[in-house]
């Protein structure tokens, strides 16, 4: 019971402060187009540094126990939230602070019936539904995967057809949607190849390296370094070029074909080596660098591009839609899940790589009429 109340507290703790920060950072730069870009980018690398605190963690738990290893997170959560609370009233002011948009008394009572009448609703279909013995496994992944493309449709719709929204800024938002579902292309690319790359590297990598056996877990790691790596090169290269550096759906265009080549460069092990061999770990090192290449690109861009293009009654909302446009390409991920038959990785991975290729194609080949789109 505390170790499912303990998750629900990290999920709501981690939305509202995520996206809250997205905004804060968008609310900083919004007058200073050039540089939000690499604000979005060195956020971006922060986070994944953050990415390195279960390995310090873990080692602790190891050494010391659980309890011992959740104490120096806490430590740590506490010591960097500090200099904020300290802080943030010198140098940010009031920034972030009024509510561009607050709901009424009324309108807050609604919302929390509404809320509550959901949650009892959606807890009742699953009870009966488990009673029933109707839900399964795969039918729950399959509910979770639809559920997680209806929400942002929705969410979206719902702040298009706002009447806090003036025409030209729905006119933005309906823009943005190709990147959003560029967004979702992403994750659907990164969770069926990397959820079968696991296996592929449990069964068919070689991994003693130099006297070393290395985990299969331990390639998870390698996106946090090469994020921390690549998005230092980026930010750095978006500052130096200023105001000639490429327009967003450009910049996000090349992501998408990074994001491509990582599942159809790993075609080439799956044709050349028969499923006895052991493969170098190498190959696995380089479809990460290709899709976190890509990562680079379009992650930071598609979060900056939110905060500008955000209506002024929905700032930290668009935030939360970019959020769940990567639940999208979850939801499609596990939906995708379903027509996977071991054996068939090669045309598995040609079919997500393709997709990814697509739309880069598709973003790169319109980049200059979504540019002008965006800032009319």
């Amino acid at each position: 019971m505390l170790f499912f109340a303990s998750l629900v507290l990290q999920v709501v703790a981690s939305g509202v402060t995520g996206q809250s920060l997205n905004a804060l950072v968008g609310l900083i730069y919004r007058q200073r187009g050039t540089m939000r870009n690499t604000a979005f980018t060195l956020l971006y690398i922060i986070s994944n540094i953050g990415a390195a605190g279960p390995i310090v963690t873990g080692a602790v738990a190891v050494r010391f126990g659980y309890n011992a290893g959740f104490l120096v997170a806490v430590f740590v959560l506490a010591l960097t939230t500090a200099p904020y609370v300290v802080l943030n009233r010198r140098y940010l002011g009031d920034l972030g602070v009024t509510v561009p948009d607050p709901l009424l008394p009324t309108e807050r009572r609604r919302l929390a019936l509404r809320v509550l009448g959901g949650a009892v609703i959606v807890a009742a279909v699953i009870g009966g539904a488990l009673w029933a013995g109707w839900l399964t496994a795969g039918r729950f992944s399959s509910a979770v995967g639809i559920l997680g493309i209806v929400l942002p449709v929705w969410y979206m719709v719902a702040i298009v057809r706002s009447p806090k929204v003036t025409k030209q800024e729905a006119r933005h938002v309906k823009t943005y949607s190709l990147f959003l579902i560029g967004n979702s292309i992403t994750m659907l690319v990164y969770g069926q190849a990397t959820g079968i790359l696991s296996l592929y590297t449990l069964d068919q990598v070689n991994l003693n390296v130099w006297g070393w056996h290395l985990s299969a877990a331990s390639f998870q790691t390698i996106p946090a370094v090469l994020a921390v790596l690549f998005g230092s090169v980026i930010s750095g290269l978006w500052t130096r070029l200023g105001r000639r550096q490429p327009n967003a759906s450009l910049k996000f265009g090349i992501g998408m074909l990074f994001w491509g080549a990582g599942p159809l460069f790993m075609i080439l092990p799956l044709r050349l080596f028969p499923a006895n061999v052991k493969v170098s770990p190498l190959w696995i090192v380089m479809f990460y660098v290709l899709i976190i290449a890509g990562e680079t690109l379009t992650s930071p861009i598609g979060t900056a591009l939110a905060s500008e293009v955000a209506p002024a009654a929905y700032v930290t909302q668009m935030m939360t839609v970019f959020t769940l446009s990567q639940a999208a390409g979850s939801g499609l991920s596990a939906i995708a899940a379903n027509f996977y038959t071991p054996g068939h990785e090669v045309v598995y991975f040609l079919v997500i790589g393709a997709i990814a290729v697509w739309w880069g194609i598709v973003m790169l080949i319109a980049n200059r009429r979504i540019a002008r789109a965006i800032v009319k």
